[in-house]
C-alpha cells in the first residue's frame, strides 16, 4: 500500500494586501460622497472647496493604487469598480450585523475572490 504524498498547495499568483485594498476602496467611497456633496452644495466658494478636497482624495487614492502595480487601464477600471462594490458590501455586512439581520456574507466573499482573480490578470500582464 503506497501512501500518496500530500501535494504542496499552489501559491496564488497574487497575494493581496487586504488593508491596502480596503484603504483604496474606502477612498473611492469618499470620492463618491464628496462628489455628491460638491454637486449639492450651493455657492461657488463651497463648491470650489469641495472640488479641492475631492481632487486631494483622488490624488491620495492614486498614490496608493500605484502600489498595486496594475498597468492596464481596463483591468484597473475593473479593479476599481469591484473594490468599490466590495467595500460597500463590507459596510452592508457590518450594518446588518449591528441590526441583527442577515448579512450578504457569501456575496462579499465572492466579490473578494473576484477581486483577486482580476488582480491576477494584472500580474499576468507584466
Amino acid at each position: 500500500m503506497s501512501e500518496e504524498k500530500p501535494k504542496p498547495e499552489e501559491k496564488p499568483k497574487y497575494e493581496p494586501e487586504w488593508n491596502l485594498l480596503k484603504a483604496i476602496g474606502n477612498l473611492l467611497c469618499a470620492e463618491e460622497h464628496l462628489a455628491e456633496y460638491t454637486g449639492a452644495v450651493e455657492g461657488e466658494e463651497k463648491q470650489a472647496k469641495g472640488l479641492e478636497v475631492l481632487d486631494d482624495t483622488r490624488y491620495v487614492r492614486q498614490l496608493l493604487a500605484n502600489q498595486l502595480g496594475v498597468k492596464n487601464d481596463q483591468i484597473w477600471c475593473s479593479v476599481k469598480h469591484i473594490l468599490a462594490a466590495w467595500v460597500n458590501l463590507l459596510e452592508l455586512c457590518a450594518k446588518r450585523a449591528r441590526a441583527k439581520r442577515e448579512a450578504p456574507l457569501e456575496q462579499t466573499f465572492a466579490c473578494s475572490r473576484l477581486l483577486v482573480k482580476v488582480l491576477e490578470l494584472a500580474v499576468e500582464e507584466k
